[in-house]
């Protein structure tokens, strides 16, 4: 009978080690490439945020229009076309937009009448805001007061700051995967963060 060979226990070890070397490599680029999948998505999720919102912002200053004196009522407030007051201690932005299209005041000077030109604002809900309110960008197309009507244009919004001078006004978003940072810092690759500026040039508007 020839003699047979069998693997010896050295053997047996050395090839557990080097099918498991090339196990582990395999999982590793596999769990890698996962990672970077999902944190690309989520990088665009946050920036899509973003974008969005600095769009539909630019949108509406372009729209912008003020007035010293009315043309038909002197007595009427001056119109300033973009304005910082706060709305309800939360930081907005304000337009006073030019809703006809037609260069000039609205004829009665009223705003909020059908048809008029009007104040529309944009008020960031921070971490101070209520649970299901925080970290928001809201809009109100026709404002008269806080509580609405509005609508809600952007989430996971960690910061919005605006700044005025002269005839532009600059806007900064900063949105970020989980705004609270409860789990995992913003900025980190399980909770991107992104910074997105503008600066707009409001409108000359003729008067006449």
């Amino acid at each position: 009978m020839k003699p047979v060979r069998a693997v010896t226990l050295l053997e047996l070890l050395i090839a557990i080690i080097l099918f498991s070397t090339i196990a582990i490599g395999f999982y590793s680029i596999d769990s890698f490439s996962r990672n970077q999948v999902i944190s690309s998505q989520n990088q665009a999720q946050v920036q899509n945020e973003a974008s969005i919102a600095l769009a539909h912002i630019t949108k509406e200053v372009m729209r912008g229009i003020g007035s010293t004196v009315h043309l038909t009522d002197p007595t009427v407030e001056d119109r300033i076309p973009v304005k910082t007051d706060n709305v309800a201690s939360d930081t907005a932005l304000w337009v006073y937009v030019d809703v006809a299209a037609d260069g000039v005041l609205a004829g009665d000077g009223k705003w909020g009448t059908a048809g008029a030109d009007r104040w529309r604002v944009y008020r960031f809900r921070d971490a101070g805001a209520g649970i299901g309110d925080r970290y928001q960008l809201w809009y109100y197309p026709n404002y008269t007061d806080p509580s609405g009507p509005y609508e809600v244009i952007a989430r996971n919004i960690s910061a919005f700051s605006v700044a005025t001078s002269q005839n532009y006004v600059s806007v900064t978003i900063t949105a970020c995967l989980d705004p609270s940072g409860s789990a995992y810092a913003c900025g980190t690759m399980k909770n991107p963060q992104v910074t997105m500026s503008t600066k707009i040039k409001i409108p000359a508007v003729s008067l006449n």
